[in-house]
């Protein structure tokens, strides 16, 4: 359990195989930071109430997130900033300023996310190279306006953004409410196509507190 320190747990160094597992951070500044060049795993973490980011991967490295909660995070609930490659399993993302950031990285894999009322949307690719989401839930995200949009399950600056099989709030695909919307900012483009449905079942078994 980490609270009130500056980032609550943290990998790095050349070494590879790193894992984090079971902990809690809260009103701490980031609560779980991935730099590991040899590559990191962060699993069945719970990050709620920080000022920053619930978790933040970077580096060359392969940075994963695997069936963890970000709750209640001021900036972001899962974020990849500079990296090689982050792969994201099985998360949650509730009420944080954003679900899931996208900086100018490599690549970003995204399956079984739930990212449900983050206040300005689910999923926000600013630069990454290469950025995909499926088999996710992209519901009640932003509240509050994004470059100028509002309603935004996913929110595209610049790359190519797939997000096909993703259940957007209703049977008839991303749109106005009760649906989240698209919003391609300036040249970005997001592919939807095939959309869910029915929402998926995810689940991240993590501490309680």
């Amino acid at each position: 359990l980490a609270i009130l320190t500056n980032n609550g747990f943290a990998t790095g160094g050349t070494g590879g195989g790193q894992l984090v597992q079971g902990n809690v951070a809260s009103a701490t500044f980031e609560g779980f930071v991935l730099g590991s060049l040899g590559g990191s795993l962060a699993r069945g973490n719970l990050s709620v109430v920080n000022t920053s980011s619930g978790f933040d991967a970077g580096g060359n490295g392969t940075q994963q997130m695997v069936g963890n909660v970000a709750l209640g995070n001021d900036f972001v609930g899962f974020i990849a900033a500079l990296h090689g490659e982050v792969v994201l399993t099985g998360n949650v993302a509730i009420g944080n300023g954003r679900g899931l950031f996208g900086g100018h990285g490599e690549t970003v894999t995204i399956t079984g996310l739930a990212a449900i009322a983050n206040v300005q949307g689910g999923v926000h690719n600013q630069g990454t190279s290469t950025m995909s989401i499926s088999a996710s839930n992209l519901v009640g995200n932003g509240a509050k306006a994004l470059g100028g949009s509002a309603n935004c399950g996913t929110a595209n600056e610049r790359s190519p953004l797939a997000a096909s099989n993703v259940f957007w709030g209703a049977v008839t695909g991303p749109g106005g409410d009760p649906a989240d919307a698209v919003c391609d900012l300036g040249p970005g483009t997001t592919t939807v196509a095939p959309f869910a449905t029915k929402a998926f079942k995810i689940t991240a078994k993590v501490p309680q507190i």
